[in-house]
Formats: C-alpha cells, sequence, structure tokens
C-alpha cells in the first residue's frame, strides 16, 4: 500500500488498483506479535485502513481476498481471481505493474510440520488462529522455529502471556544478521525473561502426542522438547512464484531488481521482502 499512496501522490490522475490475496489490507503486521500478550488488547486495532478508506482518501481502488494468477506481458494484463463468493475470474490491463507480495515462512519437509497445532504468523487471520488455539486448549508451552524478529518477539510476548517458552535456532546465535557480540547481549536478556535457548538445532520430525494435546519436536541430534504449540518463524525468501510464472528474472532469495526497483521487464516493478536488490557498496545483490 505503500507503493500505491506513492504512486497517487506523484500522479492526481492515474487509474490505481491494488489486489490483496487475503481479508485485510493496510494492517500494521509488526504488532502481530505483541497481540499475543494483550499488549495490543485487540487485534482489530491492528487494523490501520480499508478498501473504503483507501477509496475515499486516495481514490485507490482495492479488492480483497483477489489474487493474481498470471501475468501476461505481452498483453500488459494480469488475470484475477476472487475466492470471496466462489471462484470469479477477471482481466485488468496496467501501464505499469507493482508486485508487492512479501516473503513466506519456510516450511521444513518433515514429518508432523502440518499438525494442527503448528502455526506460523504473518497475517491477522494467523494470529487469531493461534491466540484461539492457547486459550481453548489452556496451553503451557511453546517451541518457536527460528530466531529471527518474528521468532523473538512472539517468543517474548508468548513469555508476558504464561508460557513455557523455547527458541530452536539453526545458527550459532539468534537474529543472524548482528555479529556475535550483539547477539550475545540478546542471549542474555532472553534468558534472563526464562526463555531457553537452543542454537546450532535443526529439525528432525514433529510428532504429535494426541492425548496430552501436545507435540514432541524432535532435534536432529536426538533431543525432544514438548510444547503444546509449534510456531514456525523462518522467512528464507521471497514470494516468487507469480513472477517466474511471468518469465521475470528471479535469484536465489526474490526476485531481481535494478536500482528503480524495476524488474527484468521494465513495466513491472518490485518492492519490498520479495526482491534482490543491488550492494549500495559491494554492488552484489542481496
Amino acid at each position: 500500500m505503500s507503493a500505491a499512496t506513492l504512486a497517487r501522490r506523484l500522479d492526481e490522475d492515474a487509474l490505481i488498483t491494488v489486489f490483496e490475496k487475503g481479508p485485510y489490507v493496510g494492517f500494521a503486521n509488526c504488532g502481530i506479535p505483541y497481540a499475543m500478550d494483550g499488549i495490543i488488547p485487540n487485534p482489530s486495532s491492528l487494523i490501520l485502513q480499508t478498501p473504503k478508506g483507501f477509496k475515499d482518501c486516495f481514490n485507490i481502488n482495492v479488492h480483497l481476498c483477489t489474487e493474481v494468477t498470471n501475468i501476461d506481458k505481452e498483453s500488459k494484463t494480469v488475470e484475477t481471481q476472487e475466492n470471496r463468493n466462489g471462484q470469479h475470474s477477471e482481466q485488468y490491463h496496467y501501464d505499469k505493474l507493482i508486485l508487492a507480495q512479501g516473503a513466506k515462512v519456510f516450511l521444513p519437509p518433515i514429518d508432523g510440520i502440518h499438525e494442527s497445532n503448528v502455526f506460523t504468523l504473518q497475517t491477522i487471520p494467523k494470529l487469531l488462529a493461534v491466540n484461539a488455539y492457547i486459550s481453548a486448549n489452556e496451553c503451557k508451552s511453546v517451541a518457536v522455529i527460528g530466531g529471527g524478529f518474528i521468532g523473538l518477539e512472539a517468543a517474548e510476548n508468548l513469555r508476558l502471556r504464561g508460557l513455557k517458552v523455547t527458541i530452536i535456532e539453526a545458527t550459532s546465535h539468534v537474529f543472524p544478521p548482528v555479529d556475535l557480540g550483539i547477539a550475545a547481549c540478546l542471549h542474555g536478556e532472553i534468558r534472563t525473561i526464562s526463555i531457553r535457548l537452543v542454537l546450532n538445532a535443526r529439525l528432525k520430525n514433529i510428532e504429535s502426542v494426541a492425548k496430552r494435546r501436545s507435540n514432541h519436536v524432535i532435534l536432529e541430534g536426538g533431543e525432544e522438547i514438548d510444547a503444546n504449540v509449534v510456531i514456525v518463524a523462518v522467512v528464507v525468501h521471497g514470494r516468487v512464484s507469480l513472477a517466474r510464472r511471468a518469465a521475470l528474472k528471479v535469484g536465489s532469495a526474490g526476485v531481481i531488481v535494478n536500482e528503480f526497483m524495476q524488474t527484468s521487464d521494465p513495466d513491472i516493478y518490485a518492492v519490498g521482502d520479495m526482491v534482490e536488490t543491488p550492494h549500495r557498496v559491494a554492488k552484489h545483490l542481496t
């Protein structure tokens, strides 16, 4: 939505249309972990704007629960599928197209990863689902897979909610982008609030214990961690399937763009977590 509103500021007369696969638009996704323990008491307060608000304030048309399924670069059209009231497809023409699909959580291909008490945490519906499950089942323990931004924030807020929390991180320290000295400070703070930290650990599988409504999270080294809930918070690369189908140039972690955020098609741009951009100093893609 930042791209759409900027486009409006640059051109007051342009026809701007936004397609959103989910049921919400303009929500504070960075605040999602803080709606798990009551710091943000009402998850609905994460919703900052509505389709009507965008239309009234910016004259931007927003289509919710509508997925773009195909891009035809030759005819400069996109095909959409609206899933709210049955499957309904339409085509829209564009002069310029912006892809802003974000990154996706990596679900390792292991047994048990699709159990009903294994969750990801990127959207408001997923937040509501994990909150409802914890309350309905009086959960006492949680394993958080991944020690990045989402994992650390989720772990802290679930601990404040009173749950026993274990963070499982595949590398030697949490928040891999920082160096070991800064990470050591984070480790100290994490342990101060009684969160268990398991480093250099990779998942082998998740075994459901139906009678206890629990899981055994089994690591490759053989250790078993008991958890009523598992939250997977490992974000590895952008959502690139649509770009691949459109034959746009894609790298190892996202859609490749230039310094102007243009893809390999100059009329198609990509922004946010789904892209690889030239490093300003080293010049390689990052």
